[in-house]
């Protein structure tokens, strides 16, 4: 087992015991865990642990710089290369799940699925962490569809984006649980596939 493997099994025991595992488990597969600030392309923050942005004047946990200076808890700027304590890697996925949830519980609005709740919220969560409340709100189609319990047509109005372009694989898995939640689905998972690039063109 490598070192990240060995910090993302702990990170995730830890982070489990605030929310749902499988939720948890899910993030950190598809963001990885890197404990160094690092630029993403051309975005203008930095990102670091599994998935956290920094903006400025948020707090930064168990920051170290080359110099060996530690500040845990300050308002300071990190830099890229700086390296981030497992702590503060774990301290930031919990608060960005936080955020999440609270985005996923603001779009949902009370919407009732029953058994399946568990399941779509973690679902919309995620999308939230990845894309932000704004980012999730603009899939209108695609919660009318959940909101009315209609998981196919929901699951192909995810894939039907630019989301499903930018990021193929974690789309599809997401979509694909949705999808699992119709009982007797008109059409096969493969179908709805097609259907997502036929509507993209």
């Amino acid at each position: 087992m490598s070192d990240i493997d060995g910090m993302k099994k702990i990170c995730i025991e830890k982070v489990s015991k605030t929310c749902s595992r499988e939720l948890v488990e899910s993030i950190v597969r598809h963001e990885d865990l890197k404990p160094r600030w690092y630029r993403c392309g051309d975005e203008p923050f930095l990102t670091c642990g599994v998935g956290h942005k920094h903006v400025h004047g948020d707090w930064v946990y168990a920051y170290y710089d080359e110099r060996g200076f530690v500040c845990n808890g300050a308002p300071v700027e990190p830099r890229i290369g700086d390296v981030v304590g497992l702590d503060g890697i774990i301290n930031y996925l919990i608060q960005d799940i936080e955020k999440a949830s609270r985005g996923a519980h603001e779009i949902l609005n009370g919407s009732k699925f029953g058994n399946n709740a568990e399941t779509v919220f973690n679902v919309i969560t995620e999308m939230v962490f990845q894309l932000g409340v704004n980012g999730v709100r603009k899939f209108r189609k695609m919660l009318i569809a959940l909101k009315s319990r209609n998981f196919v047509e929901a699951s192909i109005e995810m894939m039907a984006s630019e989301w499903h372009k930018q990021t193929c694989n974690r789309c599809e898995e997401l979509s694909k649980k949705i999808y699992g939640l119709e009982k007797n689905p008109k059409m096969s998972w493969k179908s709805a596939i097609d259907e997502a690039k036929r509507r993209v063109g």
